[in-house]
């Protein structure tokens, strides 16, 4: 959802599909790039140690891409903002077959 948040905004605040692409590809890539590291320090140090500082700098982030966006700043610092990812944590039970 991140994604079409981004390129919904970026199109309708500079008018261009491409920019919004790219800016919305450089998100994916920096989740894919940064999500098994997120993963291992979770499991190293504990969820809520790395999930906490990770949401507050996403959320910077958001607010910095919205703020950049609507102020008519340069096309390279949307690119900027839009890097760090923040990516949710899940434990699962492990599956112990049919039930019955």
């Amino acid at each position: 959802m991140l994604g079409l948040g981004i390129v919904l905004l970026v199109r309708d605040t500079t008018g261009s599909y491409g920019l919004a692409g790219g800016v919305a590809a450089v998100a994916a890539v920096a989740q894919a790039l940064i999500g098994p590291q997120t993963g291992r320090l979770a499991d190293r140090h504990g969820q809520a140690a790395v999930l906490v500082p990770a949401v507050l700098v996403h959320a910077a982030a958001v607010a910095a891409l919205i703020a950049l966006a609507h102020g008519g700043a340069p096309d390279w610092t949307l690119f900027l903002a839009a890097a760090p990812p923040a990516r949710p944590c899940r434990r699962s039970a492990p599956w112990s077959g049919p039930a019955g």
